[in-house]
């Protein structure tokens, strides 16, 4: 909502069984965050950083078997 005035509405937005309406309230000027503010951010990130680390040397220790048969038999 970049460049658009407070009290700027969105259009209907559709997520999944949800929708929503996003309203503009105030525009806040650039600036640095506060360390509380960027912290639950950060640790979100860090987070995610680590889980595609993780997911990636699992992959490489052990790699991914589908049995065609077994899928097959969910399916019928």
């Amino acid at each position: 909502m970049f460049g658009k005035q407070p009290g700027f509405r969105s259009e209907i937005l559709e997520g999944g069984r949800t929708f929503r309406i996003l309203v503009l309230q105030e525009n806040l000027p650039a600036g640095q965050k506060s360390f509380d503010d960027a912290k639950s951010e950060c640790i979100t990130q860090y987070q995610n950083y680590l889980e595609a680390e993780w997911l990636k040397e699992l992959e490489s220790k052990y790699p991914v078997e589908v049995k065609t048969k077994v899928l097959e038999k969910l399916y019928k």
